[in-house]
């Protein structure tokens, strides 16, 4: 609006300086406004114009200058206000809602997809080292019902020696044999499982933790945000892994098909899976710059998984602090 009643201002005394001059000496005008005598309506039009605009920009200025004055009285006296009714007790705000941290999960669990998608290597190198495996099992007890033979059970090297005492015929070694490979056989899922999900892991993760500390340093999400996206797209390769290789496994082998003992096996064996991936990202994140102690360091822990399991040593020897294990 002051725009337009500049321009208003502008023209009418444009008009009034033109009639003025067109009935007046223009020197009179010149010497009134302290011009020279060249470029008469040019020189009158453009001094007319800047002493409107300086008129405008220093009212506009001192305008301002009030109203930042009155802001700054104003923000001193809430924060007065402000100071005197804040409780002790308040609690602070969060820094990062719900539901920025869910579509930070989307995000995330979205870039994983692709990266596995893209680098598929890892998977398909399991889905071979598990069909090798299997493949390698099956001529192993191939007409050799370990499972049916040995009643079913898991017998531990005192069971084993106790069954060699009581029988002496052909019979009795062949159910020995056989108890013997159903130890081995389950000592063999054990190994299989933590190896294939403990490696990849170490693999990849320790190459990513890199770029997830600089963005994470830069607070682009939250360490939860991100292990959830991790593990949303890693959990599932690793069920459908240790599913199909124990239910093969189970097969094979000749296991008695009952529902509980076949579930608690199934169960055991998900668990140790979803273990291992989780040591496989504690161990990434510790040795974050070197990835071949990553690579040997999970080597380390099949040891005791071994000496604890009951095949090589009996629990009975065992202290009591470990027999738990």
């Amino acid at each position: 609006m002051e725009l337009c009643s500049l321009a208003n201002v502008t023209r009418n005394s444009l008009s009034a300086i033109n009639r003025l001059v067109a009935k007046q000496n223009p020197s009179r005008i010149l010497e009134w406004f302290g011009l020279q005598d060249t470029d008469l309506y040019i020189y009158i039009s453009l001094f007319i114009a800047y002493t409107a605009i300086d008129t405008l920009a220093s009212h506009e200025r001192q305008t301002l200058n009030t109203k930042l004055e009155s802001i700054r009285i104003a923000k001193n006296e809430s924060i007065v206000d402000n100071k005197s009714d804040t409780k002790i007790n308040a609690k602070p705000e969060s820094k990062q809602s719900l539901n920025d941290q869910i579509q930070d999960i989307w995000v995330l669990t979205k870039r994983a997809q692709l990266v596995s998608i893209r680098n598929p290597h890892v998977i398909w190198l399991r889905f071979l080292f598990m069909i090798i495996s299997l493949f390698t099992k099956l001529m192993m007890y191939s007409g050799v019902k370990v499972g049916q033979w040995g009643g079913g059970e898991c017998a531990d090297r005192e069971s084993v020696l106790a069954r060699l005492s009581e029988f002496g015929s052909r019979e009795s070694t062949e159910r020995f044999r056989a108890l013997q490979q159903n130890c081995s056989y389950i000592l063999s899922n054990i190994l299989f499982i933590h190896a294939v999900n403990i490696g990849p892991t170490l693999m990849t993760f320790t190459v990513e933790l890199n770029i997830f500390v600089k963005e994470h340093f830069n607070k682009w999400y939250t360490c939860w945000s991100y292990f959830t996206a991790r593990s949303l797209v890693d959990i599932p390769i690793v069920l459908i892994l240790t599913i199909m290789f124990s239910t093969i496994m189970w097969w094979i082998t000749g296991q008695v098909w009952d529902g509980w003992r076949f579930s608690a096996h199934l169960l055991i064996m998900i668990l140790l899976a979803l273990v291992s991936h989780s040591l496989g990202l504690l161990v990434s994140a510790i040795f974050m710059n070197n990835i071949r102690v990553c690579l040997w360091s999970f080597t380390i822990f099949i040891a005791p998984q071994m000496l604890l399991s009951g095949a090589l040593i009996p629990i009975r020897v065992l202290p009591s602090y470990l027999q738990t294990f």
